[in-house]
């Protein structure tokens, strides 16, 4: 019994002391990405196998980047009218370095004959309120690159074909 205590007391001291142990530098956490959501298929999609199409902009819609602010610091960055696969399935993952926020989309999934514009929703946050520069680097491998001040009041669009 003695030998039992011995061995197990020790285990849970140690086991308490690595449990009370942060690994918080004191700076907080980063921003998170809170969600991610998307429209789905807007309308009707284009069949791109009879056409040939691929073009991004052949459903005639502007695609923009549409960032808007709210009070409890979430930033939610819309990429409006993506043309995209049909089946696609969406992801994204967010870095920030200092004022830098870099958002990678990605869509991936089964390839089907057509493609459709979505409406594609990132919130990520806490953010301060400060000047920050957002590079969202696009499924197709496209990076555009924004400036803007994060406040609660935030709502700015950007083209991305500009």
């Amino acid at each position: 019994m003695k030998k039992r205590f011995v061995i197990i007391f020790p285990l849970l001291a140690l086991l308490f002391v690595f449990s009370a142990c942060s690994d918080d530098n004191g700076e907080g956490s980063g921003p998170v990405v809170r969600n991610i959501s998307n429209s789905g298929c807007k309308e009707a999609g284009v069949n791109t196998e009879s056409n040939g199409a691929s073009s991004p902009d052949i459903l005639g819609r502007t695609e923009k980047i549409v960032c808007k602010g709210a009070a409890d610091g979430t930033l939610r960055i819309t990429h409006q009218d993506l043309v995209v696969n049909c089946a696609s399935k969406f992801n994204a993952r967010v870095w920030l370095a200092g004022n830098r926020i870099v958002l990678t989309e990605t869509a991936e999934g089964e390839e089907a004959n057509c493609v459709c514009a979505y409406d594609l929703t990132t919130e990520i946050g806490p953010l301060l309120e400060k000047d920050y520069s957002l590079v969202v680097k696009t499924p197709s491998g496209e990076e555009v690159s924004m400036a803007f001040h994060f406040s609660p009041g935030l709502n700015s669009a950007f083209d991305v074909r500009k």
